[in-house]
């Protein structure tokens, strides 16, 4: 399966935040920009997601998250992985 973008709504501290997780690359599934925004916030923060020589995904930026809101990486890997059907 080709990458493709994305949403996936998750629990994060019990509140749901959709994440709309664009690919950066459209051959390999390896390299995402995540959107998200919270509290109905009107500007979307960003990260990115890349996968290591392992295989899995990690996200290489966490300095530009919030202080404080705890987003569970492996979650997010997992979304992307489910999304793909690489599990």
């Amino acid at each position: 399966m080709h990458p493709h973008n994305f949403c996936k709504t998750i629990n994060i501290d019990g509140t749901p935040i959709e994440f709309e997780f664009n690919t950066m690359n459209v051959q390999a599934v390896e390299l995402f920009q995540v959107y998200f925004s919270r509290n109905n916030e009107r500007q979307k923060r960003r990260f990115h997601m890349q996968r290591n020589a392992e295989g899995e995904f990690y996200i290489t930026d966490k300095h530009t998250l919030l202080a404080g809101l705890d987003i569970p990486a492996q979650v997010l890997a997992d979304a992307i992985l489910d999304e793909h059907g690489l599990r």
